[in-house]
């Protein structure tokens, strides 16, 4: 049995161990002072492919961008909240992501900006994305075609907002 975790298996093709070696040689965000991390943080995309046929836009209510496929649905929308441990990224570094989800998802994907850790504690990343959500649903998105979504603690934020915006009666 082979395994493709590991890089310097014979199964993995010369291309992919240079890869997981460019990969190695990057320093660690962890491990930087914030400062640095978050300028580390606007390249994350950087090995991302540029979606086709998705039109950008800003979406300035909520400091953040919309990312539209062509011909999506009418009536599906994604809020999509980007990780970062709370302290790292925003809207431009998860752009090409939200691209792609908006490509298979065929709708409109938002990504609204939130207030980060530690110049803004919990809850401002919290009541910031319930504001997108509201303001998603204000713009006439149907809760019901609306998905929210996020990658790492973008995803913990996500189950979060569903849960603040039923608590607060807000439509599902």
């Amino acid at each position: 049995m082979t395994s493709t975790n590991n890089p310097q298996d014979t199964a993995v093709s010369k291309q992919a161990r240079r890869f997981w070696a460019l990969l190695r040689s990057y320093p660690k965000q962890i491990e930087m002072p914030l400062a640095e991390a978050r300028a580390a943080d606007t390249r994350s995309e950087d090995f991302t492919s540029e979606p086709v046929n998705v039109t950008f836009a800003p979406a300035p209510k909520v400091d953040g961008l919309w990312a539209e496929p062509q011909g999506f649905e009418r009536g599906r929308t994604i809020l999509y909240l980007y990780g970062g441990g709370f302290g790292l990224g925003s809207p431009d570094t998860r752009r090409k992501t939200a691209g792609h989800l908006a490509l298979a998802a065929q709708a409109r994907v938002l990504v609204p900006s939130y207030r980060l850790a530690p110049e803004h504690p919990f809850p401002a990343a919290l009541d910031d994305a319930v504001r997108a959500y509201a303001w998603i649903l204000a713009q006439g998105a149907e809760a019901g075609g609306t998905v929210i979504a996020g990658d790492s603690a973008g995803g913990g934020l996500a189950v979060s907002t569903a849960v603040v915006a039923r608590d607060r009666g807000l439509p599902r």
